[in-house]
Order: structure tokens, then sequence, then C-alpha cells
């Protein structure tokens, strides 16, 4: 499969100074038809045009004489794409700004998904994987030692041959200053990407990404947060994609289809109760009932990669596991036995360690979860005295992300995933075969 094409961005430049205009791109979502970026400046106010360019397409116009402010973010949406095609972002400035003779400079690049089915078999592809992400800022951070570091993993992971990242919540830590106002929740995404190492990552490849509490609030935020809405603006607005939610439902969960391979993100905070609440629940019944309808409508897929910021699997109730609303997690894995699939993979994070578990379910069906915790942020221990029956393999007590990639013949596709450290060297690997 064609990899999405690295690239040299003016989003990379490290904020040393201003004697350009300084653009910082997230690219977000890119499927067969339309591709979407987040874009903030740093130093001025513009007024701009952008557009995407291909050799053999021609030129796709979007924005044209949008305003962005200092400071803000500004969304973009280019439809009309073709598949398999590469497109450079490019935008054209149009007042004295201008930092090229053309008033044009290229921010990033893309490359729209292979249409496949009933052409050829399922593409192999990658993807980078990790949650908790610390940056550190002084005017707000609590006192004593950093808290976040290692930025250098950003790099690491942008240099794996991966077709996208995938972020698994807590991508930012809102402070106690932004969690009170919705301009403060905003600020953060803003402050966070000045990060020349993050910055990088985001421009990279396309990003998905699912939500936390510290991404749209408080520590342990639930349902009752009263800035939740705007905490969920400010989300959809800097992790770009088609949709988030269903019909009438403002959440976060999403779906999408890579490959053979499905991918739903879930929203494990906007139906969140306390767990003293009379019916105590993470996702709720009808979020549960969607995760279900979507793997049975796709049941075709070789995996579905399930990623929602808390432990599904592990056996003890500590912290924010699923074990601790028992009753709801019962719920949940019963009806995903009822499916019958032995390709269920979690991916979740929030822990600040990583390990693997699996069961078996009653009727003999495997159900994965896989923790990847902390890419940024500090690194913590098991609880003690958690013995977690479930865990596979060893605990991880170090910054770490991991390589998926599936890949194989149809009918015997395989997910390999690889713990890396900070440096982008391995440190343990799990290998799961489509049954």
């Amino acid at each position: 499969m064609t990899k999405i094409q690295y690239l040299s961005v003016l989003a990379s430049i490290p904020l040393l100074s201003f004697a350009q205009p300084h653009l910082q791109v997230t690219i977000g979502e890119v499927n067969h038809r339309e591709a979407y970026f987040s874009c903030i400046a740093y130093d001025a106010s513009y007024r701009l045009e952008f557009y995407l360019s291909n050799d053999n397409k021609g030129v796709i116009h979007d924005k044209q004489g949008a305003r962005i402010s200092y400071e803000q973010n500004l969304p973009i949406r280019f439809t009309g794409l073709t598949p398999n095609q590469s497109y450079d972002l490019r935008v054209k400035y149009a007042n004295n700004y201008a930092p090229t003779d053309t008033g044009v400079v290229a921010l990033a690049s893309i490359h729209t998904p292979l249409d496949w089915q009933h052409r050829v078999p399922a593409p192999d592809f990658s993807f980078v994987a990790g949650s908790c992400n610390y940056i550190n800022e002084e005017d707000t951070d609590r006192p004593g030692s950093p808290y976040g570091g290692d930025y250098e993993i950003f790099t690491s992971m942008a240099a794996e041959d991966a077709d996208f990242t995938l972020w698994l919540g807590d991508n930012v830590y809102q402070r106690p200053s932004d969690y009170s106002s919705p301009s403060g929740l905003s600020r953060r995404f803003i402050q966070d990407r000045t990060n020349a190492h993050l910055q990088k990552l985001l421009s990279t490849r396309p990003n998905y990404a699912i939500l936390d509490d510290h991404d749209c609030g408080p520590n342990d935020m639930n349902s009752s947060y009263f800035l939740i809405d705007s905490g969920l603006t400010a989300f959809k607005t800097f992790w770009p994609r088609s949709q988030y939610g269903v019909r009438n439902v403002n959440d976060l969960r999403w779906i999408q289809v890579h490959s053979d391979v499905v991918f739903i993100g879930l929203d494990n905070r906007t139906h969140r109760t306390s767990t003293n609440s009379p019916t105590p629940q993470i996702l709720g019944t009808e979020q549960i009932e969607w995760l279900i309808s979507q793997i049975e409508f796709y049941n075709r897929a070789s995996f579905f990669i399930i990623s929602i910021g808390g432990q599904v699997l592990n056996s003890e109730a500590v912290f924010e596991t699923y074990a601790t609303y028992p009753e709801e997690q019962e719920y949940l894995l019963d009806r995903l036995a009822s499916l019958e699939t032995n390709n269920i993979i979690f991916l979740t994070g929030d822990r600040h360690h990583s390990e693997a578990s699996s069961i078996q379910t009653k009727e003999g069906f495997r159900i994965v979860d896989l923790t990847i915790s902390p890419l940024t942020s500090g690194v913590a221990s098991a609880t003690k005295g958690e013995n977690n029956s479930n865990r596979i393999g060893e605990l991880i007590h170090q910054r770490n992300y991991a390589l998926i990639t599936v890949k194989g013949e149809s009918g015997d596709r395989v997910l390999i995933a690889e713990y890396k450290n900070k440096d982008g060297e391995e440190i343990i690997t799990y290998t799961f075969r489509s049954l």
C-alpha cells in the first residue's frame, strides 16, 4: 500500500523567531473523497487561500480569502478528491506577510486511500498509537519537577513507516485555569501545539483521536462537568473529521474503515455517571448497542479495533478501569461474546504504564486489550496489590508508543503490536491472528 509521504513543513520550525509567518497544521481525517485539516496562526492574523494540488488532478480550492486570526484555529475541509492520489496542501498569502516571491508555501502532503475492494487483496498497513501527552507550560503547571518530558518520542513516531496516528485519550492535559472557561479549553490545544516535536508528527500523516478526561475537562471528568459541551466542541475543532456522534447524539464516538479493519472510537466521558449513581455507567446502553450494531454490520472485517480511554479487561477495580463499573462491564463483555468473533482488539490508555490483557469468553472467543501509556506524561506503576489476572506479557514502566501493523493474505491476516520506547527501540511485541 502506498504510504503517506514524509514532508518538510513550515509547521516543524521551532518557535524561535517570527521573521516568517508561522502556521501549524494538523492533518485530520483523510478518506477517499475528503480531507480535513486544522490550522493555527502563531504570530499574526492573515488572509489566506488554501488549496490542494495534484500533478494529475490539478488544483482543488477551499477557504479562498479565509481569514485566520492570531492564536486561533481554522478548520479546513476539501471535497472532490480522488482515491489513491497524493495531494499537497498549500497556502497562498493575500497580504504582505508572504514569505516567498509567489506568496505560496507548502504545508503538508496527504495520500487518499486505495479503492481496493473487488480489485486487489486488502492492503497491508501500519499506524502508531499512544496516550497521555503532557506538554509542560511553566505558568500553568503544578509546582515541582516538570511532569512532562521526552518529547523526542514524537520524532520517533513521525519517522515510522505508518499510515496514520491514533491518539488514545489524554492527548492534552487541561489545567485548572483552562477548564474554567470555553476559551481556556481551546487555549490548551493551541498552547500544546507550539511544541516543535509534536508539530512535525501532527503534520506528517492523518491523526485520529478519542477523548479521555483530561482532553475536555478536569481529572476524572464525567457528564456532570458544567462545560462538557464546550470541551466536546474544542476537541472536534482540533481533531477534525467528517463526523462525530450519531444522529442527534452529541458525543465523540466515531467509526472508520481502513483496508479490511474497522476502527471504532468510543466516548467514555459524555455519558459517564458517578460510580455512586443509581445506574452507574461509562458508555451507556445506547452506545454499547451502537457498538454491537457496527460490528454486526461490518462482520467480514479481519479485525475490529475499538479505542476507549480506560482499560476494559483489567480484572482489578482500580482508578478508572471498567471493573469499577462491574454491571456495565459484564453487560458489554456479554454482548461482545454474543457476536462470536475472535477479532476484537481494544486499544486503551489512561494508566501511565502499558500492558496487554486477554480473556477468553465462556463461549471460547478471544478479546484483547492493549494499553499504551504514557507518551510524555509522568510514568506510574500499577497500584500496590493490583494483580491483573488477565495480563499477558509484562508491564512497561517507561514512556512508550506502539507501532501496529496489519498484514497477510486474505483469510490469514495478522495484527502485530510492537511497543517501542521514546527512541523507537522495541520493548515487546505481541502478535494476534485473525480467526
